[in-house]
């Protein structure tokens, strides 16, 4: 009996070391062909390890180790080389689902937000996944933040735009992530033509940032709204403040032109008023 056990326990030792081998060198076989630049072959080859992997119901850290590269170089095989972008979203997010927290899913996060932006037009998807990114508090945390502000924005989405930056503020008030975000945050309003609550957006902008470019290109914004308020003079100090730093001078001549005929033209008129009253 007890040979009979010890005979069994070794048939099962081989198996698995028999399986092992066999993960091992067809996962090699991938990467070679991966290096040598054969994509197409390289794929199937990924793909019939996870078949393989499914097949023999392996779950040891080895096989695990195995599924999570398999499913991060077929995403990337299928996105880069084979320009199979719905066949990459699906092993991004196998392996997002298979292990979360792996640094290869964190990778694949961004890539499938990138993914559904530019080919899918799910731009709800990317937000979630810069929203899953940003949570991890990793150093590119902000940036993932800022794109979740930014995102909301371009689907219109504009009072959750301005939540999100105020969010990325409380958390990381000095980043120039945090700059970015809160100046998309004053577009949002200036999108809702809500003139006053722009100001005092861009406003911030400047307060946080001094001395910055983000600053005149907020101060230029600035101008912008005073235009619409009817405030030429107070927009045209603006513009000449936001001159200094401003990467687009052009422009803001251009605006320091307008707003010097609006103001010319303002001063025209009420001369215009005071002559024929004293008349």
């Amino acid at each position: 009996m007890l040979r009979h056990v010890t005979l069994l326990a070794l048939v099962a030792a081989l198996s698995v070391s028999g399986c092992k081998s066999s993960v091992e060198s067809r996962l090699q076989r991938a990467r070679d062909l991966t290096f040598a630049g054969k994509a197409q072959q390289a794929a199937a080859e990924f793909r019939t390890l996870l078949t393989y992997l499914d097949d023999v119901s392996a779950d040891d850290d080895a096989s695990l180790a195995a599924r999570v590269e398999s499913l991060a170089r077929l995403g990337d095989l299928s996105y880069l080389d084979l320009r199979d972008y719905r066949g990459a979203a699906s092993a991004y997010r196998r392996l997002i689902a298979l292990a979360p927290a792996h640094e290869e899913s964190i990778a694949a996060r961004e890539k499938l937000a990138e993914l559904s932006r530019r080919f899918f037009n799910d731009l709800p998807e990317a937000i979630g996944q810069w929203q899953a990114l940003a949570a991890l508090e990793g150093p590119d945390a902000d940036r993932f933040g800022y794109l979740v502000t930014n995102g909301y924005f371009e689907l219109r989405e504009y009072e959750q735009s301005r939540k999100e930056a105020a969010a990325l503020a409380a958390r990381s008030p000095e980043s120039k992530w945090t700059g970015d975000a809160l100046f998309v945050a004053g577009s949002a309003w200036q999108f809702e033509e809500k003139h006053g609550e722009a100001i005092v957006a861009f406003e911030e902008v400047e307060r946080r940032f001094p001395d910055s470019e983000l600053a005149s290109r907020a101060r230029f914004q600035i101008g912008v709204e005073q235009l619409a308020l009817r405030e030429p003079e107070s927009a045209l100090a603006s513009f000449v403040q936001a001159l200094k730093r401003h990467p687009d001078p052009q422009s803001v001549q251009a605006q320091i032109s307008r707003a010097r005929r609006q103001v010319a033209e303002a001063r025209r008129i009420e001369h215009s008023a005071k002559t024929g009253f004293e008349g």
